[in-house]
This record gives C-alpha cells, sequence and structure tokens, in this order.
C-alpha cells in the first residue's frame, strides 16, 4: 500500500481550519494531519468530516497523508490572517493589524460615545470612521499578504453631495460610495503585497 500525500505551504500568520477526512472502509486505514512535522488530528475508516484548527506562521505547511489504505477527503479550509484588520475599536489596533493612514489629527479615528461621532450618521459603533479636515483627501491603505479573495463593506457618511470615498485595488477603482451611502460592499481577489 502506497502512501498519498496533500500540502500546502502557508505565507503570512494567522489561524486556520480544515474539515478533512477519510472516505475509506478499510479499518487500519486513517488519514493524518500534519501542521509542519507534528500531528494535529487523526480521520479513521469512515470519518469523512474531521474539524482541525490551528495557527500558523509563514512558510508553515500543512499536509494530509493516507496510510495504510484511506481515502483523503477535504471538504474545506478556512485561512484567517493573525491581525485583525476588521477590529475597528481603536486606532492603535487597526495600525497594528496594517491600516496606514496618510493624516494625522483629531478626526483620523472618530470613537464612538464621543461627540464627534455624531457627523458618523448611521455608522454602527463597531465600523471606523473619520476623515481628514478642510476639505483635503484622506487615503487609508492596508497591504494583503498571501493571496486569496477578499469582500469589504465600506462607506461615506458624509451629507456634501459632491463628497465621495472610493475603494481602489491598487491603481484600480474597484467601487465608490457617495452621500449618505454608508454601507457600499465589494469583493475582490487578491495576491501578495
Amino acid at each position: 500500500h502506497a502512501v498519498g500525500q496533500i500540502s500546502l505551504q502557508l505565507s503570512g500568520s494567522g489561524y486556520g481550519t480544515i474539515d478533512f477526512g477519510n472516505s475509506h472502509n478499510y479499518a487500519s486505514g486513517k488519514v493524518t494531519l500534519y501542521l509542519n512535522g507534528d500531528v494535529l488530528a487523526t480521520a479513521g475508516e469512515r470519518d469523512v468530516s474531521h474539524t482541525a484548527s490551528f495557527s500558523y506562521k509563514d512558510g508553515d505547511t500543512i499536509r494530509l497523508v493516507e496510510d495504510p489504505a484511506a481515502i483523503i477527503v477535504i471538504n474545506s479550509i478556512s485561512i484567517e490572517p493573525q491581525a485583525p484588520v476588521n477590529d475597528f475599536s481603536s486606532l492603535a489596533g487597526m495600525e497594528s493589524a496594517g491600516w496606514v493612514f496618510s493624516w494625522n489629527e483629531a478626526t483620523t479615528f472618530v470613537a464612538p460615545g464621543t461627540s464627534t461621532r455624531n457627523a458618523c450618521g448611521g455608522v454602527p459603533d463597531s465600523s471606523y470612521c473619520g476623515w481628514m479636515g478642510s476639505h483635503a483627501v484622506g487615503q487609508i491603505s492596508l497591504q494583503l499578504s498571501g493571496s486569496g479573495y477578499g469582500t469589504i463593506d465600506f462607506g461615506n457618511s458624509h451629507n456634501y453631495a459632491s463628497g465621495k470615498v472610493t475603494l481602489y485595488l491598487n491603481g484600480d477603482v474597484l467601487a465608490t460610495a457617495g452621500e449618505r451611502d454608508v454601507s457600499h460592499t465589494a469583493s475582490f481577489s487578491y495576491k501578495d503585497g
């Protein structure tokens, strides 16, 4: 009985969950999940949905190995970056997750519960709200690592008719939110950098 294996090298760092299994009915057959050389979980005979979670760093490899007679099943895998890029509870937290702001003033990050937050009408407290004053153009950017697909829900809470918030991927316009459009969703694919 030959031993087959499937591997995936991970980039960046974060947390992952995989639902894998073994669809063979051979009693001693098993599919084993490894992170680098360490066993994370094993699926035995007819265990077609076995879930395991793990943390990883750049260059780590997950590997599924069939031994001695098994059939590898992969139902799903999710890889989440370590930095919580969708935690908008503080400016420091956003910056540590990789968000970069082109300006630094009182309205760079408008915290919930402050009087300035009234200008963020319709924006949930769990969302980011901020602006660059004096009708200047402010920018917020995030460099992405790895490759995959993303979705962002962004908007513009200002009531200025010609004001807009534009989402770019590198230099390409993906979407624009106009006056009082506080929830505009766009999806995109990305690659490292």
